[in-house]
């Protein structure tokens, strides 16, 4: 499990939001080509919450699937 997350300075604009993704296991040079599931499939999660607009989800853990319980 990977978690992604970035955060703002007290100077953000307002609006901005924390989004936390969790891509998944992929073939690539981070787990040694050991991953489970293709690099697009990693992906998916990282593309989706990138283009979600400002009514998307916030303070929670998103995969491919959608939203993950925490």
């Amino acid at each position: 499990m990977t978690r992604t997350s970035s955060g703002f300075p007290a100077s953000s604009p307002a609006g901005s939001a924390v989004q936390r993704m969790i891509r998944g296991s992929a073939p690539t040079a981070l787990d040694h080509h050991n991953g489970i599931q293709t690099v697009e499939e990693g992906t998916d999660a990282i593309v989706a919450m990138a283009t979600t607009g400002e009514d998307g989800p916030t303070g929670t853990y998103t995969d491919r699937h959608g939203t993950v319980p925490w």
